[in-house]
């Protein structure tokens, strides 16, 4: 079973586990164009949204790009978060509201009132990804 400890540890929990048939780097890389777009909306979590802005964009030695962590930080929740909405992106769905939250957990700017800009997240930061390679 590939996945190893992970996945086994799961299993005996009552949830399938799944390798991704992609790497890290391609689903940030196909993750950006969402966040850029207004796609998805991410949720105010300051380590997550830290991880994300500390991700770097290089060129491998095989010319293809690479997106990363910087050595000595993490990325778990930012690749939980990419994976997770990359996947929701690509997945087909026959539902008019896939998520179903309490009226008053929508945020002002959703539902057309006065609110919250949607590209600014938790610390008043605008989150711009600084996967440009420089």
């Amino acid at each position: 079973m590939q996945g190893g400890f992970v996945a086994s540890a799961f299993l005996s929990n009552g949830v399938t586990y799944e390798v991704s048939r992609v790497d890290r780097s391609a689903i940030y890389l196909e993750f950006l164009p969402l966040v850029n777009s207004n796609t998805v909306l991410l949720l105010d979590v300051p380590e997550m949204l830290r991880e994300l802005r500390g991700l770097e964009r290089r060129r491998g030695a095989s010319g293809r790009d690479r997106v990363d962590h910087r050595p000595g930080s993490f990325d778990d929740l930012a690749n939980a978060a990419a994976g997770a909405l990359v996947l929701a992106a690509r997945t087909p769905t026959s539902f008019a509201c896939p998520v179903i939250v309490r009226a008053a957990d929508i945020p002002p700017w959703l539902d057309g009132g006065p609110g919250v800009d949607p590209c600014v997240v938790g610390d008043g930061e605008p989150f711009m990804p600084n996967w440009s390679g420089e």
